[in-house]
């Protein structure tokens, strides 16, 4: 079967999204199956799977786009959110003749955020327009809906998707990559023995909570001066997050990672004692199952699709947003 993934970033930028594309694919490839991955043309440098064809389109040419999905002639198209790429990815299925599966990974959510910060005017067009006509014909034209949690699997249902063609499949991760130390505390680093380490690995943008771990550093730095804090990512608030770093005094427990390499990812969560992953907003956080996989306890939002990984008081702690 020729399967083709659409998705709004892909490799070199690392989402959650990324990742489940990446290893989804992996996967299908071993299976036989022939994939390749369509989606915007971001900046080239950094890591893209080799085994794994990219094709990339001017960003916000959805016919482009639509129209390089046409030449992959897929069996199916599985795209990765409601968004634009969606809309090429039904817009060429439906030149095909070719049934196309929609995992949303929470964006029907994210569209109340996108809806708050435009103006009335905007507000108007994407009601009447986008949230009551598009996107509910996107959904219920496709073949499948993969739902990540209660909400998703509410909202295709309040769209009018039939109950036998929403699928509540969760994300997962390659227990053989993510696992527990093997010596318990013979993983942590000679120079910092008696140190707490906290991890971050995300998108470095506000959504992702990266203020409010900044925020609890300061707040801990005095009081446990033997945290230390470890943030892992790159994205549109670096910068910003860096400079709220500094201005806390945190910047001695607290290290700027930036872009790491997917690779050597699990040895991060194998060096750390907790995980967290303070998010506005999340589908089902594969971060967190990265970490727990590794044997961490986590603190996540008590938003989304998190409730449903984290066991409260058991495996780690719920937080209120912000």
């Amino acid at each position: 079967m020729r399967i083709l993934h659409v998705c709004k970033h892909f490799y070199p930028r690392v989402t959650g999204v990324t990742s489940h594309v990446e290893h989804l694919s992996r996967e299908q490839l071993a299976s036989g199956h022939e994939v390749a991955v369509a989606t915007w043309n971001e900046e080239s440098r950094g890591h893209t799977p080799g085994a794994l064809p990219v094709m990339r389109a001017k960003p916000g040419d959805r016919e482009e786009l639509a129209r390089l999905m046409e030449n992959f002639r897929p069996d199916v198209i599985h795209t990765h959110s409601i968004w634009d790429v969606s809309l090429a990815a039904a817009r060429a299925a439906r030149r095909l003749g070719r049934p196309y599966v929609v995992t949303t990974h929470g964006t029907c959510n994210l569209l109340e955020t996108a809806y708050s910060l435009i103006p009335w005017t905007e507000r108007l067009r994407w009601d009447v327009w986008r949230r009551r006509i598009f996107w509910p014909g996107l959904l219920r034209g496709a073949g499948a809906i993969i739902a990540l949690n209660d909400l998703e699997q509410k909202d295709a249902l309040e769209a009018g998707v039939a109950f036998d063609r929403i699928l509540r499949i969760p994300n997962a991760v390659d227990v053989e990559l993510f696992h527990p130390a093997g010596n318990g505390n013979g993983h942590r680093h000679a120079a910092c023995a008696e140190c707490f380490t906290v991890l971050f690995v995300g998108a470095m943008e506000k959504n992702k909570g990266i203020f409010e771990v900044i925020a609890a550093a300061a707040t801990l730095r005095e009081r446990l001066p033997q945290v230390r804090w470890v943030l892992c990512g790159d994205g549109p608030d670096l910068d910003r997050a860096f400079l709220a770093a500094a201005a806390s005094g945190v910047t001695e427990v607290a290290v700027f990672m930036g872009r790491v390499e997917r690779a050597k990812i699990p040895d991060l969560y194998q060096h750390a004692d907790a995980a967290v992953a303070p998010s506005h907003r999340e589908a089902f956080s594969t971060v967190l199952l990265e970490a727990m996989a590794s044997g961490l306890p986590c603190i996540g939002t008590n938003v989304g699709g998190t409730p449903s990984i984290i066991d409260e008081d058991k495996t780690g702690f719920l937080i209120a947003q912000g």
